[in-house]
């Protein structure tokens, strides 16, 4: 079902160096804090193929799955995922219990989640939902971003839910959509305000329907190139 399960949290000074997953029905790597015990995981040169592959509706899989203060995610290669099932992510970044205002992260807590590639998908012929860094924590640097849609496509390259989260050279091709931010998906208890401090510096999106989705205010952009998208920028919903 999962390649593996680190659920029952607090873990202190977990570190992974050197990981690899391949055809599982769910998540690749699965790593969660219970309640609101929050530890700073870190993973580095994790590969994970062939995942998602369970029709779970209620949860969705991801190739890679954090739920920690301020995780630390290094050299993340992620493929062939996601036939089956509801929205899933190659890598979703998450802070503490989801609804859970207490716990997520404050005061200079920064997580740093770089060098992700992420390739869709030799499985699914239609456009699906999958989202290639799907960031759900606040305080995120995140940078060297590739969100490549082979065959199948991507859903999203990028989408941020979150607030004060930086990105740097994020490269997007033949999904659905380049780069969104929204408010959350989840419980309500997550809709956490507009998109102060959300910055991207770099963001090159080819072939893409929807490149640029903005639908919060206050997001900043900076070095953005579009090629063979048929709009540009949209926000809540218009073009």
């Amino acid at each position: 079902h999962y390649g593996m399960g680190l659920q029952n949290g607090g873990y202190k000074g977990c570190s992974i160096d050197g990981y690899w997953s391949e055809n599982t029905g769910a998540d690749g790597i699965d790593i969660k804090d219970n309640g609101s015990v929050s530890r700073a995981f870190q993973l580095n040169n994790i590969f994970v193929f062939n995942f998602g592959q369970l029709d779970e509706p209620a949860n969705p899989w991801a190739g890679v799955d954090v739920m920690s203060l301020a995780p630390q995610v290094y050299n993340v290669f992620v493929s062939d995922f996601g036939a089956r099932g509801q929205q899933g992510a190659c890598v979703r970044i998450k802070q503490g219990p989801i609804g859970d205002m207490v716990s997520r992260g404050t005061g200079g807590a920064w997580a740093n989640v770089f060098n992700i590639t992420a390739i869709q998908n030799k499985f699914n012929p239609d456009v699906p939902d999958v989202v290639a860094l799907h960031i759900k924590a606040p305080h995120v640097n995140y940078g060297n971003v590739v969100a490549y849609g082979d065959g199948g496509k991507i859903g999203t390259g990028v989408h941020v839910e979150e607030r004060y989260c930086q990105g740097t050279n994020v490269q997007v091709a033949h999904a659905k959509e380049g780069y969104y931010t929204s408010t959350a998906s989840g419980p309500s208890g997550r809709v956490y305000g507009d998109a102060d401090a959300c910055t991207i510096v770099g963001l090159t999106v080819l072939d893409t329907l929807n490149p640029v989705r903005l639908d919060r205010k206050y997001q900043k952009l900076l070095h953005v190139t579009l090629k063979g998208c048929p709009v540009g920028l949209s926000s809540g919903g218009q073009h």
